[in-house]
């Protein structure tokens, strides 16, 4: 019974020591994401991001529309002669 108990703890002991792992890993891979967000676009936390991205978003939707009303008047003026 003390053989199966010392596993145990033995088993846990490596099981906990896996999550610690896997945890410093994750946390340099979030800390590398953090770092390129900031390199990229200047944004330090998901909010700045967020917030950035929001705006980006409405730049494209204004871009895509004057997009949209050039090619609308090119080929008004192509139908038109």
């Amino acid at each position: 019974m003390t053989q199966n108990i010392a596993s145990d703890l033995l088993k846990m002991k490596e099981e906990a020591q896996q999550a610690k792992t896997k945890l410093d890993e994750t946390k340099g891979k979030l800390k590398g994401h953090y770092e390129r967000l900031e390199k990229d676009f200047g944004c330090k936390t998901l909010e700045e991001a967020d917030k950035k991205l929001n705006i980006m978003d409405k730049e494209l939707d204004k871009k895509e529309k004057k997009l949209e009303d050039g090619y609308n008047k090119l080929k008004d003026e192509i139908n038109a002669n």
